[in-house]
């Protein structure tokens, strides 16, 4: 159900909410509810961090969202349309931390962005600095009924600050919040409106002084505001008469007053929860909030009170979906002959476990095919493109999902294919995690790296002794050989404990970490603009930039050849030399992110919000290296300069000249090398977590954030959004060699689903094997990646010079070409017969003993040999391939069914044994395998001791020969 967060105002039917994060209207009362979309239907949409209805204009709404997702936006038509207003707003904005719209003579807006204060008199139009705030990180309000009243509290020292001309100006209060806390947090803070003195704020940390606390002269004394009744609060909502009501922060009641806030009463606290979400303008004895069942968590249902929530009643409301797109395109680049799939879920943006008919279709290019045409969500589907024939250059074609009952009802998804002559995007990578388990938490400080909970994994680099370092989840960590260890911190998300133990101090989100001349780690604060040190057993601050005139912090880090600390800000390159914080190279930046030197002293900077790749030379000339500004992704294989990057982060160089990039909104990491030619070399551009033991092309990230490259050419990734550090090792480019292709062991022609083993030499390396692990099948395994005419093929096993797979049940009978690719290499190909059936009995080390199994099916012991042998009258389970497509039909790769009903052979058949047809029982896929057929059949009774030929034959075609010994 949605929480409704605005209404547009008494008598009225028309309210405004979230679900799931996603803004939804109801023009019927909370009845129905359709989504609002701020940019393209079905794509995520900005966070919602503050919304408003515009108090002269119901049809005019505003939302303030992060720098990513556009700052503010404005709908003038109830929400049908938006547009971003940031006209005036510095570096064309930043995350909006607090947001208030205000009626006056007219509407006038007012928008907090870090330190600076922001007013608008045309309805955002356009924006004006009002001033500046006592500092970034701190909490603020403004008095509805007299908004040149301006409070802001700073958690840090609890001193409240006080501006009496709309943020120009402020003062600190005499009094400050009595209490004691150590990491300080400001739950609630509110100003009554009847009464502009009078400011409630609700603190919590650990120490003395948790809860509300009101102070009715400005800031100047405060007292216990839990006194009155009052608990815990995270906002006031007060009128000029009326009810006052003050949900809790968890949404577990609310506390309300009826004697303009002289005491408060606890509202749906006891039994059920009711917790008030937003009141009714125009008539505030009308609330709407939501329920939280007794002895609950959860809120489980919308409600409404007309009598101050003395009662409550429930909304049954229902919510129209809106299908997603699973990427907003696919932009793929591969070499001739080279094979591309990728797995997509079809999903409703709301819920992805909601139930919705879909249909899928292409435009109709041959050389793109989608695994489902039609179903239901979530629907688990594939696109796999095949470059077969296909000449360098770029293809086109669209992927369209219909969904009628939806609110968007289509989604439309380009696909750009870039097709490269053999041999021209590089080395392969492939592909690993090092460190992190996944979790987004965990408490562990040492152990087995992939065991360890790395908390959105951020920053790299590699310090004097080649230990790679790492910042994830408020710790600095050390990595060597498979091991990891915490250097620093203590999981606590603040800057505090210079002078003690690294350890026991807590650290703020790290954005960079660097190493000086010394040997000495550095790493970046940005929040509370602090750049702390790492010197042996203790733990200081070398930099807080707050106290030299910067109010905002750097995310980047590194040192120039006379060790000096070089950082960034919105106003440029800055320089550190122990004693001032000066502007080294002035440049109008936006959101700088990541830096790194060259041996020539050109410093290359990474700007999110510009998404471009600056380069700066020791002369102070400032260049645009790569991306065009507007984000997206294109122009691999092209001039890096006319690219498009998406949210670029971390950078890195390596001994070649080449400069690898975590185009975190892309899901990619992309190099340019010293030619300045852009290319990717991992990750398919869908979000997600996969790929490991394959090629970088077949990988998925979450928003990856760093990137580190060791002497070995090894780029290591901090792959935040999975909570993983990723491995990328370069493969050799040798072409495999293809000698022959045969079923699992005398089959010189294959069927659809069957067993292949593709035999020749440079399939992987001399000391590498593997073998995939359980159902389903992948399709890249060891960086190797076969088709069948273009389809991708299922592996099993690699090795230097042995290749198992599955044929796919896709691939038509006729002569099909088989190609291999082995990281990154040219292809290699083959043709192959392909028939609707053809028989293989699995034998034994590659002799004439079958594979088989005598009851009572005890493992090793009752594989049939001339010593473990079946008897008269046994049913022995014979192991084969080749049976072709089974009914019902199972999916290429994936295991076949082990409850009814089984996947059965789909041909006339006979099992012979020494030339006499016998009993079968079964024959068909064997539940639980990919491509592996059993069948079972029966030892005839009476029948002499010896070993026997048994021969297979499906639809025509009989397999070679194999014994089976019966004594």
């Amino acid at each position: 159900m949605p929480q409704v967060i605005a209404s547009a105002g008494a008598p009225s039917l028309v309210l405004y909410g979230l679900y799931n994060g996603n803004l939804v209207r109801s023009a019927d009362a909370g009845a129905t509810w359709t989504p609002l979309y701020i940019n393209s239907a079905g794509l995520p949409q900005p966070p919602v961090l503050t919304f408003a209805v515009d108090p002269s204009n119901p049809s005019t709404l505003y939302l303030a969202t992060t720098a990513a997702g556009g700052t503010f936006w404005k709908s003038t038509d109830s929400g049908a349309t938006w547009a971003t207003a940031t006209s005036g707003l510095q570096n064309g904005g930043g995350a909006a931390d607090y947001f208030k719209a205000l009626l006056d003579q007219s509407t006038l807006l007012y928008l907090k962005i870090g330190a600076n204060l922001y007013k608008s008199s045309d309805q955002g139009g356009s924006w004006q600095l009002q001033g500046n705030l006592p500092a970034a990180m701190g909490r603020m309000e403004i008095a509805d009924s007299r908004r040149a009243w301006m409070y802001f509290v700073d958690p840090s020292t609890m001193t409240v600050w006080f501006s009496e001309d709309e943020g120009h100006s402020w003062t600190a209060a005499s009094g400050k919040i009595p209490a004691v806390l150590q990491n300080p947090v400001i739950v609630g803070m509110s100003i009554l409106y009847f009464n502009p003195s009078a400011l409630y704020v609700d603190v919590d940390g650990t120490g003395e002084g948790q809860g509300p606390w009101v102070s009715t002269n400005g800031g100047a004394s405060f007292n216990d505001a839990s006194a009155s009744g009052l608990g815990s609060f995270a906002h006031i909502f007060s009128y000029n008469t009326g009810a006052l009501y003050a949900p809790t922060p968890n949404l577990m009641g609310t506390y309300r007053s009826m004697d303009s806030a002289q005491t408060w009463q606890a509202v749906g606290i006891t039994g059920d929860h009711y917790a008030v979400t937003a009141v009714d303008p125009g008539n505030s004895s009308t609330v709407y909030g939501l329920k939280i069942p007794f002895g609950g968590t959860v809120p489980t249902s919308m409600v409404v009170s007309n009598d101050n929530g003395n009662t409550w009643n429930t909304i049954n409301a229902t919510i129209i979906p809106t299908i997603a797109k699973p990427a907003p395109s696919y932009n793929i680049a591969l070499e001739q002959g080279a094979p591309y799939s990728v797995a997509f879920t079809v999903e409703t943006v709301e819920d992805p476990t909601w139930k919705t008919p879909v249909t899928l279709s292409t435009s109709g290019e041959p050389w793109l095919r989608l695994g489902a045409t039609s179903g239901t969500t979530p629907l688990a589907n594939s696109l796999s493109i095949s470059t077969l024939g296909l000449a360098p250059g770029v293809y086109t074609s669209t992927i369209r999902i219909n969904a009628p009952q939806t609110s968007n009802q289509s989604v439309s998804i380009p696909v750009i294919l870039t097709v490269k002559p053999v041999g021209s995007t590089g080395p392969g990578y492939l592909v690993s995690t090092i460190a992190g388990n996944g979790s987004p938490t965990g408490l562990a400080t040492t152990g087995t790296a992939t065991g360890v909970a790395l908390p959105n994994a951020k920053a790299l680099a590699f310090d004097n002794s080649g230990n790679l370092l790492i910042s994830a989840g408020n710790w600095i960590w050390q990595y060597n050989s498979g091991n990891i260890t915490a250097i620093a911190g203590n999981g606590t998300n603040a800057s505090n404990g210079d002078g003690g133990p690294p350890l026991s101090a807590s650290i703020s989100d790290p954005d960079a970490i660097a190493v000086d001349s010394a040997g000495i780690v550095y790493f970046t604060e940005f929040a509370p603009a602090h750049v702390r040190k790492l010197a042996g057993a203790n733990i200081s601050t070398a930099l807080d930039m707050s106290r030299l005139n910067q109010p905002v912090g750097s995310h980047s880090l590194l040192f120039d050849s006379a060790n000096r600390m070089l950082l960034t800000s919105p106003a440029g390159l800055l320089r550190y030399d122990g004693l001032r914080l000066t502007v080294a190279t002035a440049y109008n930046f936006t959101d700088p992110y990541a830096t790194v030197m060259d041996p020539a002293g050109n410093i290359y900077i990474s700007d999110r919000a510009q998404h471009r790749i600056f380069k700066i030379t020791p002369s102070g000339v400032v260049t645009t290296i790569a991306g065009s500004g507007q984000p997206g992704f294109a122009g691999d294989g092209g001039p890096a300069s006319q690219a498009l990057l998406n949210t670029p982060e971390g950078l890195a160089l390596d001994s070649q000249m080449t400069l690898y990039i975590a185009d975190s909104g892309n899901n990619r990491i992309r190099a340019i090398s010293s030619d300045g030619t852009i290319r990717t070399i991992a990750g398919s551009g869908v979000g997600g977590f996969a790929g490991d033991g394959q090629t970088g092309d077949f990988a998925s990230f979450l928003n990856p954030s760093g990137v580190a490259v060791d002497t070995r050419g090894n780029v290591f990734v901090a792959d935040m959004g999975n909570s993983r550090v990723r491995m990328l090792a370069p493969q050799g480019t040798a072409t495999p060699v293809i000698t022959k292709v045969q079923g699992p062991s005398y089959a010189t022609k294959l069927s659809p689903g069957s067993i292949f083993s593709v035999y020749g030499d440079l399939f992987a390396a001399a000391n590498v094997t593997m073998q995939a692990n359980g159902a389903p099948w992948p399709v890249s395994l060891a960086g190797v990646s076969v088709s069948i005419n273009g389809y991708l093929a299922p592996l099993y096993y690699v090795g230097k010079t042995q290749v198992n797979g599955q044929v796919p049940f896709e691939v038509t009978p006729g002569t099909a070409t088989l190609v291999i690719t082995t990281n990154g290499s040219a292809p290699a190909q083959i043709t192959v017969p392909i028939v609707p059936a053809q028989p293989d009995i699995l034998v034994q080390n590659g002799g004439t003993q079958a594979v088989a199994v005598n009851p009572p099916y005890c493992g090793a012991g009752c594989v049939n040999t001339p010593s473990t042998p079946a008897h008269a009258g046994n049913t022995v389970v014979l192991y084969l391939s080749g049976i072709g497509i089974p009914a019902p039909p199972v999916s290429t790769g994936a295991a076949s069914p082990s409850l009814e009903p089984l996947a059965r052979v789909n041909y006339p058949y006979t099992i012979t044994l020494n030339s006499q047809p016998v009993s079968v029982s079964y024959f068909g896929y064997a539940p639980g395998f990919p491509a592996l057929v059993q069948a079972n059949f029966q030892i005839p009774a009476g029948i002499a001791p010896g070993d026997y030929n048994v021969v297979v034959t499906v639809n025509g075609a009989s397999s070679a020969p194999a014994v089976v010994s019966v004594r």
